[in-house]
């Protein structure tokens, strides 16, 4: 009986501390954007606005890095040749 109140005990934790974790990830996001921001000017960027955070939105997923040294070449919008990979 103690492992298992000692494993809920960990996983709340564990979730308590990544709610927070991923707010403040988005919130330092959002504060670097404004001020990296290269097309809008400082004047305006007080008018940046973003939808609150919920995290009943996210999305969790697995990412496996891969090596492509061939890749493809596609044309953009302006008819240029685009190397991607």
């Amino acid at each position: 009986m103690k492992i298992i109140y000692f494993f809920t005990l960990i996983f709340y934790f564990q979730h308590c501390y990544g709610q927070e974790n991923y707010t403040a990830n988005l919130l330092a996001y959002q504060k670097n954007y404004i001020a990296t921001h290269e097309v809008v000017k400082e004047k305006d960027k007080k008018y940046f606005r973003f939808f609150a955070i919920d995290s009943t939105y996210r999305v969790e997923g697995i990412f496996e890095k891969i090596i492509d040294t061939a890749g493809f070449t596609m044309k953009t919008s302006n008819n240029i040749l685009q190397d991607y990979f």
